[in-house]
């Protein structure tokens, strides 16, 4: 008679880890199905709908907190393994979840079950690996219709892409209903939440910043860090001194000031504000909307959505508010034309008594929604107070140019349509190099398909080269180039600004564009085993980096390429060895590590914000 065993199982859907765990009473003899089936028939869903993973290294069932972090900056593929593809069928459940050598005497690993909402089609032909062209374009189509997609390197592996036209469809309330808290929580803990930081369980609601994606949003951050080009005439004055009175006195209900807002507002930032019905029942409370009728596109730009609550605490948050009309305005079937072929950028301008505060909106395949300022008070509560005055009157005037940069940017985009993909990416597409400009085109995001995405493949306008276009705050220029020099790395073609404008980059703050060569082959992430060979080789690149002072401090299997073989057919793997992802190199004891550091194959002293030292490059390398 076999003994009963307890397998724990974590459930995922969508990167979004279930509260708790599942203690599954199987058989030594049970096999992989047999948990499918069980767990599916705990979850109340198909056994189609689950797919097993094994992590790479051990989580137990305490290990809650470890599994978040991990989901919170990698996809599962980076630390487990699909048990479809790592066992073989007749292996049993003992030895599945066993996590040493010997079934018998080791501890045993969590496992973790990913849920998908409906059953995957079968899968379509498996190209071989070397293929991989076609495997992007799958990517970023399946991005935009959300059907199940197959990873090559996994087989019967289905993953769903980020889905704009879920968010679309998905049912919600309306926004005054669902930025009160419990509505707001239980929107965020959906499949398609709103990419604003605040989350319901696992922080998965953070995204890129979106000064990389419109210049416009940079463009305002640069006016407010460098106030000196923000020049205010004793006109702007009045009109700010009119709004800083109205929101200063005490409103017990929101429709009582919801006039005058309109009217100041209209005149401080030179342009027309209107209420619009949408759907019978979405009526954000002022709009700034701009009619495009040009040739390719026509409809109503939203430039800038207003909110407004009578006073902080009361009926739920002004900026959340302010997300969910952005939502609202634009998934409006009348907004179509322009959604197809632009992220819709817009101002949101959120009003709760006498304080205000900007934020940045665009629709990729989430909603992105992201402050550009925090509460900027508008009270008066003291006789002598010109200078608040005057910055208050700032960061209107800021908005009021920026608005008219972004009206420019939609009547070009009502004429020169872009294709509906662009949507999808920055609108960085250009870099200077040795006195040349490229112009290059994207083609799909190398990474997460969703919102996080900060790294992307690209193809060049007018030539055959790729490349891989990453944003970054950080990164390690010179160690790069170094291990370049030695073929030993991707070649780096620009690592810079990403926006030509002073101002805008200035508004962008540390981040920066980094183009390099498009390398194609395989990281040790996609090996079950590395070869001492290879590993020797990593490790003779990263000690000739020692040796001039450098450390690189992410030596891990995905950042470790091995350049396919099919151009030098004679040249042996070890010598195919390339070094990724420089984003932290730099000078040893000196450059630190960022927040939120995975902790697994790393040693002990390592550590969020703590420096990156040579002897941890080298620790990292045994464990490859």
């Amino acid at each position: 008679m076999t003994e009963p065993l307890h397998c724990y199982v974590f459930c995922v859907k969508n990167a979004w880890l279930y509260p708790g765990f599942l203690d599954v009473l199987m058989t030594e003899n049970s096999r992989a199905g047999d948990l499918s089936s069980a767990v599916a028939g705990q979850q109340k869903v198909t056994p189609a709908q689950i797919v097993l993973w094994k992590p790479k290294e051990r989580i137990a069932s305490a290990e809650v907190e470890k599994l978040r972090r991990l989901l919170r900056h990698r996809k599962l593929e980076d630390f487990c393994y699909p048990v479809t593809y790592a066992q073989d069928p007749t292996r049993t459940i003992k030895s599945l979840i066993s996590a040493g050598p010997n079934s018998r005497t080791s501890t045993y690993t969590a496992l973790i079950a990913e849920i998908f909402p409906e059953p995957p089609p079968i899968a379509p032909k498996i190209e071989p690996d070397d293929n991989e062209e076609q495997e992007e374009t799958d990517y970023l189509s399946k991005m935009k219709t959300g059907t199940p997609f197959v990873f090559s390197f996994y087989p019967a592996l289905h993953i769903h892409g980020s889905d704009f036209e879920s968010v679309l469809t998905v049912k919600r309330d309306t926004p005054s209903q669902s930025c009160q808290p419990l509505k707001y929580v239980e929107y965020q803990a959906r499949v398609t939440p709103v990419y604003d930081g605040r989350y319901a369980e696992v922080p998965n609601t953070t995204a890129a910043p979106i000064e990389i994606y419109h210049p416009v949003f940079a463009f305002f951050l640069g006016c407010l860090r460098d106030r000196t080009k923000l020049k205010v005439d004793s006109s702007l004055l009045k009109k700010t001194h009119k709004i800083m009175r109205s929101t200063s006195k005490i409103a017990t209900s929101e429709n009582q000031r919801e006039t005058a807002t309109r009217e100041f507002l209209a005149d401080i930032l030179g342009c027309g504000i209107q209420q619009i019905i949408i759907d019978r029942k979405a009526i954000p409370d002022h709009v700034v909307s701009h009619n495009l009728a040009g040739e390719k596109v026509a409809g109503n730009a939203g430039l800038a959505i207003v909110e407004e609550k009578s006073e902080i605490g009361t009926s739920g948050d002004a900026v959340t508010q302010g997300t969910f009309s952005y939502l609202a305005y634009w998934g409006s079937p009348d907004q179509k034309g322009i959604r197809d072929v632009s992220f819709c950028p817009s101002f949101l301008v959120s009003l709760a008594g006498p304080w205000m505060a900007i934020s940045g909106a665009i629709f990729t395949s989430g909603i992105i929604v992201q402050r550009l300022t925090d509460y900027v008070s508008l009270g008066e509560s003291r006789v002598i107070d010109h200078r608040r005055l005057v910055e208050v009157a700032q960061v209107f005037l800021a908005l009021r140019l920026s608005i008219a940069r972004l009206r420019a940017w939609y009547d070009e985009l009502s004429n020169h349509a872009s294709p509906s993909d662009h949507r999808y990416f920055p609108l960085a597409t250009s870099f200077t190099a040795e006195g040349k400009t490229t112009s290059f085109r994207y083609q799909s995001p190398l990474k997460n398909a969703d919102p996080t995405c900060t790294v992307f493949l690209a193809s060049e306008v007018d030539g055959p080269r790729k490349f891989v276009v990453k944003f970054v705050e950080r990164y390690g220029e010179d160690v790069h180039r170094e291990l370049a020099a030695i073929n030993r790395a991707p070649e780096l073609l620009y690592c810079g600004p990403i926006w030509p404008s002073s101002l805008e980059q200035l508004g962008a703050g540390e981040l920066k564009m980094v183009v390099m060569e498009y390398l194609e082959g395989k990281t040790l992430a996609k090996r079950k085993k590395t070869p001492e060979s290879v590993r020797k080789s990593v490790e003779s690149v990263i000690r000739a980096l020692h040796a001039k002072g450098w450390v690189h401090g992410d030596i891990r299997p995905p950042n470790v390429l091995i350049v396919n073989s099919k151009d030098e057919p004679d040249v042996k793997e070890a010598d195919r060895v390339r070094v990724l992802d420089f984003d932290w190199a730099g000078a040893d004891n000196e450059v630190c590590y960022p927040s939120d550091l995975l902790m697994d194959s790393r040693p002990a002293s390592a550590g969020d914000f703590l420096p990156i030292l040579k002897a941890h490059d080298l620790f990292m390398i045994n464990a490859l």
